[in-house]
């Protein structure tokens, strides 16, 4: 009983295997990250996957054979992966258009199950080059997912992005809401404030050149 003891014990503490433990560094080192270098890397890896979009509508182009479902398809592809690129390039041409007709974009899971609907597309068209970038996008979504599941930052934001990712385009009534909702940061904005860049209401008015000019003549 002793024995079984002892090795039921040495049983359970065993030290975890290699594939936990690269999982936990992976899961520390993204959430030591700042929130801006994940948007960041997100983007690039979207971008990217653009590029693999345009790689798999050409080949269902060129493979065409006469069948309407794989024209389709490949049509549908191209005009997702436009979408993509344009909300990514957050261009000002684009982004009310977005806002109005395309706001699953700003949330990230609707970001997450948009690229896996386009690589189930791919994966339709049949061919050997949309299968390798239907996987790789299914991969990019499941990226995608690990850094909003693991980062605090997104959590913080309510699973959605501005539509202005430039704080100065922002108006004042966005502002005020978003210092509202996030009072660290309205915090930290006051700390880092300089005291003559504060208004003194009772501070005197500095003279004027002018004046200063006659007194000296």
């Amino acid at each position: 009983a002793g024995a079984g003891a002892g090795a039921g014990a040495g049983a359970s503490g065993e030290k975890p295997g290699a594939l936990s433990r690269c999982c936990s560094a992976c899961s520390k080192s993204v959430k030591k990250m700042d929130i801006k270098k994940i948007l960041w890397i997100m983007r690039i890896s979207n971008l990217m996957n653009v590029v693999l979009f345009g790689c798999a509508a050409a080949s269902g182009f060129l493979s065409w054979e006469g069948s309407i479902v794989q024209l389709f398809l490949a049509c549908y592809v191209c005009f997702f992966a436009f979408l993509l690129c344009a909300f990514e390039l957050r261009t000002n041409l684009w982004s009310k258009y977005f806002e109005k007709l395309f706001g699953f974009m700003y949330s990230f899971w609707g970001r997450a199950l948009f690229l896996c609907f386009i690589g189930s597309l791919c994966l339709a068209l049949g061919h050997w080059v949309t299968w390798l970038v239907g996987i790789l996008t299914v991969i990019n979504a499941c990226f995608n997912c690990f850094l909003i599941c693991q980062h605090p930052g997104f959590k913080a934001m309510g699973g959605e992005q501005q539509p202005s990712a430039d704080p100065g385009k922002l108006d004042i009534p966005a502002v005020a809401a978003y210092l509202k909702a996030h009072p660290t940061v309205a915090a930290q904005a006051v700390s880092n404030t300089t005291f003559e860049d504060r208004p003194q209401p009772n501070a005197p008015a500095a003279p004027s050149r002018s004046s200063n000019s006659s007194t000296t003549a």
